[in-house]
């Protein structure tokens, strides 16, 4: 099975980390070819070692409010967050390129480096400490999320999502098929094979 090929106008790509300004760009061109066109099918060609897990989500809850179907493709690497984009994608196609290296994991969370400072008051300490746990229990509320939401796209149990996103979870393109995160790989196309010229009768 071979995946569509989408006009050029009705493509778009996420290359690279994914943040608050590359998801900005990518929704606002969701909603223009759609208003364009409420019936033809666009494309998301994703090449990415994640990134940001909010504005990931973002990308999923407009594709899943647009009235035209979005195809999404990986190809190169689709990591973290980027595989959460290719498993919302219109079922029957989602597309990872063969040689594609796909990662699942659950929410980093970040560094902190809390040193005592000469002449810090025990106030001071308590709203560091109390930033720490709010920053731990948010983390806590993405995990969550995470889990439900690649449950729905990719029908793995919660259960082992969570054993298998507690670390670096390193798939090939069939695997991911086979996971859920993706429908198809596509096969290579066959070209037809050129006849040689008879080399030329010397006299």
């Amino acid at each position: 099975m071979q995946p569509i090929h989408l006009p050029k106008q009705r493509r778009m790509k996420i290359v690279g980390t994914i943040d608050d300004d590359k998801a900005s760009c990518l929704i606002d061109r969701l909603l223009a070819l759609e208003e364009q066109d409420p019936e033809q099918p666009v494309q998301i060609l994703i090449n990415s070692t994640g990134g940001m897990l909010s504005p990931a989500c973002a990308i999923v809850d407009v594709m899943a409010s647009l009235s035209c179907p979005v195809y999404t493709t990986a190809l190169g690497r689709c990591e973290s967050a980027a595989t959460l984009i290719l498993a919302a994608g219109e079922p029957g196609h989602r597309v990872v390129h063969p040689s594609t290296r796909l990662m699942i994991h659950k929410v980093r969370k970040g560094t902190f480096s809390i040193s005592p400072i000469n002449g810090a008051k025990a106030p001071e300490m308590q709203d560091v400490a109390l930033e720490v746990k709010r920053l731990a229990d948010e983390v806590e509320v993405f995990d969550e999320l995470l889990v439900d939401m690649m449950a729905k796209l990719t029908r793995q149990t919660k259960a082992k999502l969570k054993k298998d996103l507690e670390h670096d979870t390193y798939m090939s393109a069939a695997e991911a098929v086979a996971y859920g995160l993706a429908d198809m790989v596509p096969a290579p196309r066959s070209k037809p094979s050129k006849k040689r010229k008879a080399p030329a009768a010397r006299g």
